[in-house]
């Protein structure tokens, strides 16, 4: 059975730094039991030179964010080459939040280049922001995940992770998550453009995560049933009964 992908969002959480190591240790501590799991942990920029110290097998560091830019004049900004140094891995891109800030999707694609070019793995983020009875919203995430992969080869996309969140589903309970089945449905749709895109051996290779309302009570369904290679989790990964609750799940049927 391959690893289930458990990427970790913490956004603007925990304020302290004594906080994250906390939450950080405690998510540690129950990942060393998720062996069919691969955990991923992005904390705030801020917080990532203390849990460089915490990162091990169990779990790997991941950022939320990077600079358009590879160097130079750029106040604000964090480059792929100062993520790399504190031990990040994976690095978020795209997420719906930043897209909302005016982010394009010629800024994610160019993003995107970059981690691939400079040893980082992206999770590029796609998703509509309403869901058509027609399935007029299908077209519009074709169109997104084109032009946010554009200028991308079969050669340069490997270590490419794509998540799906649908707008409409982010932020809430698992009530308002996807059904399983549509999940499904958008895996496979998805699936289809990665492979016209870069060939059925890399396109098919190209893990997809679910990200929208992921919670304990609904993260089997969507990575069994759903067919997803993973999940993209937000305020849920900063509750520490959550997180026991979700990897456990996750490990129990996965053996059944």
């Amino acid at each position: 059975m391959k690893k289930i992908i458990f990427v970790a969002n913490w956004k603007m959480d925990p304020v302290s730094r004594k906080e994250a190591v906390s939450l950080l240790g405690e998510t540690k501590r129950v990942a060393r039991t998720a062996r069919t799991t691969t955990v991923i942990v992005c904390p705030p920029f801020v917080h990532i030179p203390a849990c460089t110290r915490l990162r091990s097998d169990a779990v790997i560091l991941g950022a939320q964010d990077l600079s358009l830019f590879a160097d130079g004049a750029h106040t604000g900004e964090v480059s792929s080459a100062m993520l790399k140094e504190f031990g990040v891995r994976y690095v978020i891109v795209g997420h719906s939040e930043r897209r909302r800030l005016g982010e394009t999707d010629a800024i994610v694609a160019q993003k995107t280049k970059l981690a691939l070019r400079n040893g980082l793995r992206p999770i590029m983020c796609v998703g509509e922001y309403e869901r058509g009875v027609h399935g007029e919203h299908l077209a519009t995430l074709e169109h997104q995940i084109k032009s946010s992969l554009n200028g991308i080869s079969r050669k340069t996309v490997k270590g490419l992770i794509v998540a799906y969140e649908p707008l409409w589903a982010i932020g809430k309970s698992f009530k308002y998550a996807m059904r399983p089945s549509e999940i499904h449905e958008a895996v496979i749709f998805i699936r289809k453009i990665l492979v016209k895109l870069f060939g059925r051996g890399v396109g098919s290779s190209i893990p997809i995560l679910y990200g929208g309302s992921v919670e304990k009570e609904n993260i089997a369904n969507i990575v069994f049933q759903g067919g997803a290679d993973g999940v993209l989790v937000g305020h849920a990964s900063r509750n520490t009964a959550q997180i026991h609750g979700m990897l456990r799940a996750i490990t129990e049927y996965g053996s059944s």
